[in-house]
C-alpha cells in the first residue's frame, strides 16, 4: 500500500479544510486543545540605585532557569531519544550568551525599568531579528528565544512552568493546536495524551518537531490563521499524510478517516517484518540501503529502520543555531560517535551552507541567487582555515570506523584537486603529532550540477566513488526553484529529462568502476526507486521511516522486470506518460502483502 493513495473525498461534504506542511507523518482524529502561553507583567521604572537590585534578581533567575533545564534533560532523556534534549543544553547556552548579557546590561542602564520589561524589549529584538532571515533553520531558532525569555519571565515572577499546561488533567487525549511551541512547553505535556500537533507558524527543522518525529506523533506546520479556525474542544481531523486539518467535518467523513487510520497501522504492522530484512530483488540482486542523518543522536536509529549504514551525515547543522565555528574537537566527537555507533560505511559531507542556509558569523553577502552562488565547496575553498578544522575531524574519526568524504557541489576538476591537496596537508600535520586517522579514506564527489555529469569522466581520475544528490541536480537541470510554491509544480523526478540525465551519470560511473549512490530525496520515492534500480543503482540512502517501505518494494521487484520498466520510462515525452505507466505496477507491488 503506498500511503499517497489515503485520501478521504467526499464531494458535496461540507468542512473547513486548512492546509499545513506535513513535519511529521499520520492521522489522527481527536478534540483539538488550543494553547496560549503569554506571559504577563507589569512595566514600571526604577531608580538608577535600584539597577544593581534588578540585576540580582536576573542573576537568580538565570540560576533557577539553568537547574531546571538540567531536570528537563533529565526528564526529557527518559521521555524522548536521549540526544535529542540537547535543545536544553542549547537553551542553557543562551543563558550565558555574552551578547544578549550585555545588551540586557547596556539596556537597563540606558533606560531603567524592571528587568521584566527590560528582558521582553531585548529578547523581542533578537527574535524579530533571528525571524526575519530567510535560512529557515535560522529562522526558527527564535523558538529556543522565545522559549528561554518565558522561562526567565515565569522565574522572576514566581510562576510555575506546568500550571499553564491545558492538558494536564485529562482524561482523553487531543490535538495540540497552538501558534507556536516551545520545546519546554511540549517536554511539560503527558506524551501518552498527545494524539497530533498543529502549528500555525514553525518549519520541519524545528526543535518540536524533531521531538515529535521521535515520538511518532504526527505534526503539521506553517498552518496559516490555524488559530483563527480551529476552536478549543471541537473534534478535528489532522491528515499529516496529505498535509491539511478539518474542522467541521460529517459523520460519513469521519468514518472514512477512520478506515484510513486503520489502514495505516495494519501497514505498520507488515513493515515492520522489513525491519530486520536485506534489500534483495526477486532475482537476488543485491541494493544497499543507507540512511541520511543531520544528527549524531539518528545514528542510534539505523537498527531501528533497518538502515546498513549512513549514506549522508550533513555536518551543516554542527554549525547552526549558535555564535561561531564548531571546534575541531566538537566535529571529531559528533563523527566519532557516529563512526563508533554502527558497523557500516559513513559518508560525511562537508560543510554545505549557503542557498537556504546561512551561518549569521560567517557574514554571507546578499545574492539575487543564493543557490547559484557562494555555498557548499565554494565557501569550504575560500575559507581553507576553517575547512582544514572540518576535514582534522573527520580524518581522527576515521580511525573509528568506515568514514568516507563527501564534498558537496563539485563542478569542476579543480575544486575536486584542490580538496585532495587539503586533505594531504592535514594528513601530513596529523603524522607530525602522531595522531592516528585512516591513511587510505575514501573521497568522493557529489553530482549536483550538469556541469559535473559532463566532466565525470575527467572527475573519475580524481574520486573513490560518487553519489547523486538530486534535489539540486533536479532544480538546476529544470531550471526550477522547488521553495517557489508559484513554480514548485514543475520541481519533477520523473520528468523524462532527468531520467536520462541519470542514466547518463550511473552508465559513466560504472564505465569508471566507480560505486554510485544516491543521498537525495528521489531515493525515498518509490516510483523512482524501480526506475533507479532498473538503471542499474545499487546504493540508495534516505530518511529512515521511508527505509522499510523501499525495502518491501525491492523485495518485491525483479531486476529483469526493473530495467524493462526503466528501458520503457525512457522512451515516454511527459512524466504524466511515466506516473500512468507505473501505477499499475505500484499497485501490484503495494497490494501483494
Amino acid at each position: 500500500m503506498c500511503h499517497r493513495s489515503l485520501q478521504v473525498d467526499y464531494r458535496g461534504e461540507q468542512s473547513m479544510i486548512i492546509k499545513g506542511i506535513s513535519a511529521s507523518p499520520g492521522v489522527v482524529i481527536g478534540p483539538a486543545v488550543t494553547i496560549s502561553d503569554i506571559v504577563k507583567f507589569e512595566t514600571y521604572k526604577i531608580k538608577p540605585s535600584e539597577i544593581k537590585k534588578e540585576l540580582i534578581r536576573l542573576e537568580v533567575a538565570i540560576v533557577t532557569s539553568k537547574k531546571q533545564l538540567h531536570e528537563l534533560q533529565t526528564s526529557s532523556d527518559s521521555h524522548l531519544i536521549p540526544e535529542k534534549a540537547d535543545v536544553f543544553q542549547t537553551h542553557m547556552q543562551l543563558l550565558e550568551d555574552p551578547l544578549l548579557l550585555s545588551e540586557i546590561i547596556q539596556k537597563i542602564h540606558e533606560e531603567p525599568l524592571n528587568i521584566e520589561t527590560i528582558i521582553d524589549v531585548v529578547f523581542g529584538n533578537f527574535i524579530r531579528k533571528f525571524s526575519a532571515m530567510t535560512d529557515e533553520y535560522i529562522k526558527e531558532r527564535a523558538v529556543d528565544l522565545v522559549d528561554v525569555r518565558d522561562r526567565l519571565l515565569k522565574n522572576l515572577l514566581g510562576l510555575p512552568h506546568a500550571s499553564t499546561n491545558p492538558i494536564q488533567n485529562r482524561e482523553t487525549a487531543c490535538i495540540v493546536v497552538a501558534k507556536n511551541l516551545t520545546p519546554s512547553q511540549l517536554v511539560y505535556m503527558d506524551k501518552s495524551r498527545i494524539l497530533g500537533i498543529a502549528i500555525e507558524e514553525g518549519g520541519t527543522t524545528s526543535h518540536v518537531v524533531l521531538f515529535a518525529r521521535s515520538l511518532a506523533i504526527p505534526t503539521l506546520v506553517g498552518v496559516k490563521d490555524l488559530m483563527e479556525v480551529v476552536i478549543n474542544g471541537e473534534t478535528v481531523v489532522l491528515d499529516a499524510l496529505n498535509g491539511t486539518i478539518e474542522t467541521d467535518v460529517s459523520k460519513k467523513k469521519l468514518t472514512g478517516y477512520r478506515k484510513v487510520i486503520k489502514l495505516i497501522e495494519k501497514d505498520k504492522v507488515k513493515l515492520e517484518v522489513y525491519r530486520n530484512l536485506r534489500g534483495i530483488t526477486i532475482d537476488k540482486r543485491r541494493i544497499s540501503l543507507g540512511m541520511n542523518i543531520a544528527f549524531p543522536a539518528e545514528a542510534y536509529q539505523l537498527k531501528a529502520f533497518g538502515a546498513e549504514r549512513v549514506g549522508l551525515y550533513r555536518t551543516e547543522f554542527l554549525y547552526m543555531g549558535r555564535q561561531n565555528l564548531p571546534s575541531e574537537e566538537e566535529q571529531y566527537e559528533s563523527y566519532r560517535d557516529i563512526a563508533q555507533a554502527i558497523d557500516g560505511e559513513v559518508i560525511i559531507r562537508t560543510l554545505d551552507i549557503g542557498g537556504d542556509k546561512n551561518l549569521p558569523y560567517l557574514n554571507f553577502p546578499k545574492e539575487d541567487n543564493p543557490f547559484l552562488g557562494w555555498r557548499a565547496i565554494r565557501v569550504s575553498l575560500e575559507s581553507e582555515n576553517m575547512f582544514k578544522v572540518q576535514l582534522r575531524a573527520i580524518l581522527r574519526a576515521s580511525e573509528s570506523g568506515n568514514v568516507k568524504i563527501l564534498y558537496p557541489l563539485i563542478s569542476s576538476v579543480d575544486e575536486m584537486k584542490r580538496c585532495r591537496v587539503l586533505v594531504e596537508e592535514v594528513k601530513s600535520e596529523l603524522r607530525s603529532e602522531n595522531i592516528p586517522f585512516s591513511e587510505n579514506i575514501e573521497q568522493g564527489a557529489l553530482i549536483e550540477v550538469p556541469a559535473a555529469v559532463e566532466i565525470m569522466d575527467l572527475l573519475a581520475d580524481e574520486v573513490d566513488f560518487f553519489s547523486i544528490g538530486t534535489n539540486d541536480l533536479i532544480q538546476f537541470s529544470l531550471g526550477v526553484d522547488r521553495a517557489n510554491d508559484r513554480i514548485s509544480k514543475l520541481y519533477d523526478p520523473l520528468h523524462p529529462g532527468v531520467l536520462r540525465l541519470l542514466k547518463r551519470i550511473i552508465v559513466t560511473a560504472h564505465k569508471f568502476k566507480k560505486p554510485i549512490g544516491m543521498c537525495g530525496e528521489m531515493a525515498m520515492n518509490p516510483e523512482a526507486t524501480v526506475i533507479l534500480i532498473g538503471l542499474g543503482l545499487r546504493n540508495l540512502s534516505m530518511s529512515g521511516p521511508s527505509i522499510p517501505i523501499i525495502k518491501r518494494l525491492i523485495r518485491k521487484l525483479s531486476y529483469k522486470e526493473a530495467r524493462k520498466h526503466a528501458e520503457t520510462c525512457l522512451k515516454l515525452a511527459s512524466s504524466e506518460a511515466i506516473r500512468n505507466y507505473l501505477k499499475p505496477i505500484m499497485e501490484q507491488i503495494f497490494s501483494e502483502d
